[in-house]
């Protein structure tokens, strides 16, 4: 896994207190360059705030109304993970039916391991 962080643009604050106002994403969707990410607020003016790379956001460091800096980490990336896919591996495990065959044998299984209760 290559992570990149997400920090807090230096330029164009204005203002003398910056505050996370708003994620615009959460942890586990992907996001391409350049996509914002997050809204800082200062008492002047609000800036997004952009995904440096493309990847999968795989944590928030900061919660919405926290006081932030310039150059401050807010959020990760991880770059290895592709459109689609998930930074974390799911608990959940899915059973894709591809027929209707498969369908019928799948509902044959259901119904037998229910009555074996």
């Amino acid at each position: 896994m290559s992570t990149v962080d997400v920090k807090v643009p230096s330029e164009n604050q204005e203002g003398t207190e910056s505050i996370l106002g708003k994620w615009l994403v959460s942890e586990g969707a992907y996001v391409e360059k350049d996509d914002p990410v997050a809204e800082i607020s200062t008492d002047k003016a609000m800036v997004e705030v952009a995904a440096p790379v493309a990847g999968v956001v795989i944590a928030l460091l900061k919660s919405e109304n926290d006081e932030v800096l310039p150059g401050d980490v807010v959020a990760k990336i991880d770059t290895a993970a592709e459109k689609g896919e998930s930074a974390q591996p799911s608990a959940k495990k899915e059973t894709r039916i591809s027929s209707p065959a498969q369908e019928n044998t799948l509902s044959k299984q259901h119904h037998q391991s229910l009555e074996s209760f």
